[in-house]
């Protein structure tokens, strides 16, 4: 990692896909936090950032500027369009990046219920979210005929509507072999 408060968790910054890895890192705020997301086309022997939180959302159309109050989230590979999601947070910085192009350039998904998601997983009919903020639940993405669509995520089970957050969601655990396989989604419970 770049930054000394800044780790790699495989629950939300770990991803492998043949012999790539995308790394995500999560921690700390602002400009000496977690602000770097790398990725290594050698099976890990070399890595470059491919985005950079300071410094990437100045460069993609309608993206908010960093705050102090910014860090990553987590990252997923979408393996059926070949896209890379990256979740970011906290407010006003939450969102929703994402590249079709392996971190070469970055999009803005449509996010104007401003949530925050540490949870992704993909599955040939749309990508699902895990929040990290109130409204406490799951949230999709259905998958369109084309990458050219604007991307518009919505709440799909929500949990509850507390004004605070009661789940913080994980990495998905899923086979990627099998049609119709289930997925475990766990969430942490957080007491107030």
């Amino acid at each position: 990692s770049e930054s000394p408060n800044a780790n790699l968790y495989g629950i939300w910054g770990i991803e492998v896909f043949g012999n790539q890895i995308l790394l995500s890192e999560y921690g700390l705020k602002g400009v000496n936090g977690a602000r770097y997301v790398y990725k290594s086309t050698d099976n890990g022997e070399n890595f470059n950032i491919i985005f950079d939180l300071q410094v990437t959302p100045l460069t993609v159309p309608n993206a908010p500027t960093p705050t102090e109050t910014a860090h990553l989230h987590t990252i997923h590979f979408d393996r059926f369009w070949n896209r890379i999601w990256l979740s970011v947070g906290d407010n006003p910085n939450s969102n929703v990046y994402y590249s079709d192009d392996y971190g070469t350039s970055w999009q803005l998904a449509n996010n104007d219920i401003n949530m925050q998601y540490t949870g992704i997983t993909s599955y040939g009919e749309g990508v699902i979210f895990g929040s990290d903020r109130s409204q406490n639940g799951v949230y999709v993405w259905e998958r369109t005929r084309s990458k050219t669509d604007e991307v518009v995520i919505k709440p799909k089970l929500l949990i509850n509507n507390i004004p605070v957050i009661t789940h913080v969601f994980e990495r998905c655990w899923r086979p990627y072999k099998k049609s119709n396989e289930m997925m475990f989604f766990a969430s942490i419970r957080v007491e107030d």
